[in-house]
């Protein structure tokens, strides 16, 4: 769910306007400053993109997607989850890329 999220913000805040995406952007960044979470560091990358899904949820932003209508998910750990995807980081977002593909029209590279 932490791919999940992550890809989904990215592929959304694309999707806003610039005064949007600067409101959500500096709350995800506050966020992440506030936990010491480094956007520039690689293991650190799916964590970040989580809350910025965070922010889009915080500002009632769904996920901008092609086919069906779907909702952020809500990690109990997503620093759990971000230690446990660093083992699997491969086969989970070519799973995630797949099935946003097939289920919700979304094409990421």
């Amino acid at each position: 769910m932490l791919a999940w999220n992550g890809l989904v913000a990215i592929h959304t805040i694309d999707k806003l306007n610039e005064e949007a995406r600067a409101q959500v952007l500096f709350k995800a960044g506050f966020v992440c400053a506030g936990n010491c979470i480094d956007a520039e560091k690689a293991d650190q990358v799916p964590l970040a993109n989580y809350l910025i899904s965070l922010a889009l949820a915080g500002e009632s932003i769904y996920p901008i997607l092609a086919w069906s209508p779907a909702k952020w998910f809500w990690l109990v750990d997503p620093f759990g989850a971000n230690a446990r995807l660093r083992a699997h980081l491969d086969k989970v977002m070519e799973h995630v890329i797949h099935d946003l593909w097939s289920k919700h029209g979304v094409h990421l590279q």
